[in-house]
């Protein structure tokens, strides 16, 4: 998983946040913590985070899944089977209207993967194209997995946000 793919589903909005919904900066920063809390319980999250056009759009934020509903993966379940850590996090507020905001997040993403739940997913994948897999060739594809989803990036982009029922929320 690519960091802008985080990225994107990190920032699919703030909609219900209690004070997170008082500043721009606040709803991105809260959005983050969502991602960091992990699992599928943090991915779940973020749609209360997006705006009412995106609310049940998150994963078309992430390109529609990458056609992983066509190899038997729901993207739900890649999410849930990585974790996200954020280092040097800064959430700054670069330019702010009535009615839209951008916001500018710095900082570094440490993506890891559960090794368990990818050689879940990959025995749906091997399943859904007809392959009973071996021990080792269920090894060898979750290994290549992990290496290629465990990456560390340096972020450095900008969120837009709206008002939207007296809130700010994300609605890229």
């Amino acid at each position: 998983m690519s960091f802008a793919i985080a990225a994107l589903l990190l920032l699919a909005g703030c909609r219900y946040l209690p004070a997170a919904g008082d500043s721009p900066a606040g709803v991105v920063t809260a959005a983050f913590e969502a991602i960091e809390a992990g699992g599928l319980g943090g991915y779940e999250r973020l749609t209360d985070f997006a705006c009412a056009a995106r609310a049940d759009d998150v994963v078309a934020l992430l390109g529609g899944g990458g056609g992983l509903d066509a190899v038997g993966v729901d993207p739900a379940e890649l999410l849930a089977g990585t974790s996200v850590d954020f280092e040097n996090l800064k959430v700054t507020e670069s330019s702010k209207t009535d009615t839209a905001a951008k916001v500018r997040v710095t900082g570094t993403s440490k993506h890891t993967v559960d090794v368990a739940a990818f050689r879940e997913i990959v025995t749906k994948m091997f399943k859904a194209r007809g392959i009973k897999p071996t021990k080792k060739i269920l090894d060898q594809t979750t290994a290549e997995f992990a290496d290629q989803l465990t990456t560390s990036q340096k972020m450095k982009f900008d969120v837009k946000l709206i008002q939207e029922d007296g809130k700010w929320v994300i609605c890229a």
